[in-house]
């Protein structure tokens, strides 16, 4: 099925919500994007070029993407927040409360120092991947202090675009 661009399958026949926006599929894609780490301290996060892409996929509005990361020897980055810069598109930024952002499912190996449990959420209005360690001081504010050389983050995440 191949349909002129700006089109889409339309699924208004089968109406099931009274407030429905949109009931047009219009947008598929899939693809890999380049990432890189962020130190809110200005320190240096370097991943290794062997290790620094993700993949998406993109249906609609609603975007899920996966990746791993390894960081090289990091400088200058105690007591700082860290995220995943990056992501193929900008997360949506005009929900109501807290429904902009979206949480995430993150595993950090061999972390320089112990680490709780980490997470994350996608930042409404970016394409940045915020991660946090639970435990402490609850906010993640110190998560750059524990990347070591060869420090691995795995993520996935799914988000809505604009």
């Amino acid at each position: 099925l191949i349909l002129d661009a700006g089109n889409g399958i339309d699924f208004s026949d089968t109406s099931d919500g009274p407030i429905m926006s949109s009931e047009l599929l219009d947008d598929y894609e899939e693809g890999t994007f380049t990432m890189s780490f962020v130190s809110s301290s200005g320190g240096s996060l370097p991943i290794n070029g062997d290790y620094n892409a993700g993949a998406y996929t993109k249906v609609g509005r609603l975007v899920t993407i996966q990746g791993f990361a390894l960081c090289n020897t990091p400088t200058g980055t105690n007591n700082a927040d860290v995220y995943i810069d990056g992501l193929p598109f900008d997360a949506i930024n005009s929900l109501t409360d807290q429904a902009d952002y979206c949480a995430s499912s993150i595993y950090m190996s061999e972390a320089g120092s112990a680490v709780g449990s980490v997470g994350g959420y996608v930042s409404p209005g970016t394409n940045n991947l915020y991660l946090r360690e639970s435990g402490g001081t609850g906010s993640g504010a110190d998560l750059a202090a524990h990347f070591g050389n060869s420090t691995g983050i795995y993520f996935n995440a799914t988000y809505i675009t604009p």
